[in-house]
């Protein structure tokens, strides 16, 4: 992919043109291919998944497929009926846990978890009496393998980790993670919240047991879509019951999957659009955006290096991270720094990123962050000049001894 080459060439916001960098958190602008999914999608198809034999309600059946089919053959599974479509990947991780986790179980997983998981394990541990663990942070690859089998206990029933850390940038090592677990006859759940679409995952290759997405970030879909995958031979336990346009007959829920896990009407437009992102992922490659993000991740990285009174968190390796990265300024408020940055049109986020036990393991839990991720519509230009105005907001706190 080529530096700053869209297929959106303007990223309009309230009328201006702005720099967006907080792709992390949404990704945009979208390809144009997905809003017009979108729009097709309402304007055309009324119909329900499953709810009628009209021709709406095929079409709209057929689109739930189409999405299922291009999430497995993108990310790497061989069943697409594995994939259950969710609301986002919070929906799929609740989803995952409280569907697995009994009573008593124990869990481990990572010192740099999103609250997505945080909470929800939490909740466990205070509604079911399930106990977790948090494996000591290795700086560089958030967890090792190595840690692993010093922290079991005959109740240990799951792994969950994040892929990639939304606050840290480290990248786990989720396949030896995953092989360590198996050695010891424990599945694994993954949060691929940051790295869906963005860095190369092969689900089944690396015989990820369970895998949580959402649509919103690097699978450059709209907000309110996501899904969850459990392997064949995995089963947990629906999280909502109720409609699902099969087995209407029976006051039962149906337990065969995806529809099991899919009660109610889904979200139509946002899986056209969702499905309209996968394609343009396809074709593009995950491997060309992944250059192109490291190549603009890199610079960014460079160039901080260079400002006195910033300091970078995580390492200076693009290729070694994904493609964010989180930084203070002086003794600069994170959100003063990111208001500054935005009176010069430049989108960034501040704080503490929903991910606290991250910014414990950064030691940044009293005060946050000033992040910056890229995504594969960012140019040169706009690193270029996401660099200058922090350097700018530098000086100025130098000079009047922030």
């Amino acid at each position: 992919m080529e530096t700053g080459q869209h297929d959106n060439p303007t990223v309009p916001a309230h009328g201006r043109q702005v720099i967006y960098l907080d792709n992390a958190a949404t990704s945009f602008p979208k390809p144009a291919q997905v809003a017009e999914a979108v729009s097709e999608n309402i304007a055309t198809v009324a119909g329900s998944a499953g709810r009628g034999t009209h021709t709406f309600a095929v079409a709209a059946s057929q689109l739930l497929y189409e999405v299922r089919r291009a999430m497995s053959d993108l990310l790497g599974t061989r069943e697409p009926t594995r994939w259950a479509i969710t609301f986002n990947a919070t929906d799929a991780i609740n989803m995952a846990l409280k569907g697995f986790i009994k009573p008593g179980d124990h869990v481990l997983t990572t010192s740099i978890e999103h609250n997505a998981v945080a909470r929800t394990l939490r909740y466990l541990e205070k509604n079911r009496g399930a106990t977790l663990t948090k494996l000591p942070h290795v700086p560089g690859i958030g967890a090792s393998p190595a840690d692993l089998p010093r922290f079991l206990t005959p109740k240990t029933r799951l792994l969950v980790m994040v892929h990639a850390s939304n606050v840290t940038g480290e990248i786990v090592p989720v396949r030896e993670m995953a092989a360590a677990a198996h050695a010891h006859g424990l599945p694994v759940l993954v949060d691929a919240s940051q790295s869906a679409g963005a860095l190369p995952l092969e689900i089944d290759e690396w015989g990820l047991d369970m895998v949580a997405v959402t649509g919103h970030k690097g699978l450059l879909g709209p907000q309110g879509t996501g899904a969850l995958y459990v392997r064949p031979g995995l089963e947990i336990e629906p999280l909502r019951h109720g409609g699902t346009g099969s087995f209407s007959e029976s006051d039962t829920h149906p337990d065969g999957w995806p529809e099991t896990m899919e009660s109610g009407t889904m979200n139509g437009p946002g899986c056209a659009g969702l499905l309209a992102a996968l394609r343009w992922i396809s074709a593009r490659t995950v491997a060309a955006i992944r250059s192109h993000e490291v190549q603009m991740m890199q610079y960014l990285l460079d160039a901080f290096a260079e400002i006195p009174g910033v300091e970078i968190y995580g390492t200076r390796r693009a290729d070694m991270r994904a493609g964010l990265v989180c930084i203070n300024v002086a003794d600069l408020d994170p959100a003063h720094v990111a208001h500054e940055l935005e009176q010069h049109l430049i989108l960034t986020r501040a704080g503490l990123h929903c991910a606290a036990w991250a910014h414990q393991a950064q030691h940044t839990i009293n005060r946050g962050a000033v992040r910056f991720s890229v995504g594969p519509f960012t140019s040169l230009d706009d690193v270029e000049a996401a660099a200058r105005r922090v350097a700018e907001i530098a000086r100025s706190a130098a000079t009047f001894g922030a």
